[in-house]
């Protein structure tokens, strides 16, 4: 009887840093969009090694009040890659819906593999390219560039909620299956 209520107390504590994670991160991504109200003009230096959702971003210097900072991006919410794999191979040929002009999509999609839009991001911010950055004033470092990502809520909001709601779930069971 003390071990069910001591493993149902073990579950809700592990139920806690979920619910506190899911809560964190939706905040962090609030606030991101809704406190980079100021616009400067950022260069593209080169490409970074930080890749989203599998793409490799720009490296982007800019300067706000004469200090000077680095980001990468613009990042994406998600990625798509479409495929058909015949004797052990991806067929076809490589694409993407990115393009070298316009809008960026938040979702990229490729066929076969990402290096078409790697190529693609290549030409598209070639070194000394000017973009936009967006920054919060208040913290200059906190910012995106060109256009504002969605996350991807499976991995950042639903996953750690949904483990809670699992850890709260196995709790309760142990503590009605074998009360105090």
């Amino acid at each position: 009887m003390l071990v069910s209520v001591l493993a149902g107390a073990a579950f809700i504590l592990a139920a806690l840093p979920c619910f506190i994670v899911a809560g964190a991160v939706t905040g962090h991504f609030r606030k991101l969009e809704t406190r980079c109200t100021e616009c400067v003009t950022g260069t593209v230096v080169g490409m970074s090694h930080i890749s989203s959702n599998g793409i490799r971003l720009p490296k982007v210097e800019y300067t706000v009040n004469g200090v000077k900072y680095t980001t990468a991006g613009p990042k994406f919410s998600g990625s798509v890659n479409f495929y058909i794999e015949a004797f052990g191979k991806r067929q076809g040929t490589a694409s993407s819906n990115l393009s070298t002009e316009g809008e960026l999509p938040q979702v990229v999609k490729t066929t076969k593999d990402q290096s078409a839009a790697q190529q693609i991001m290549r030409e598209r911010y070639p070194a000394g390219k000017q973009v936009d950055v967006f920054y919060d004033p208040e913290k200059p470092k906190r910012c995106y560039v060109e256009r504002y990502a969605v996350p991807p809520k499976v991995w950042s909001i639903y996953m750690p909620t949904g483990l809670g709601i699992i850890f709260t779930l196995v709790a309760l069971i142990l503590l009605i299956v074998h009360p105090f």
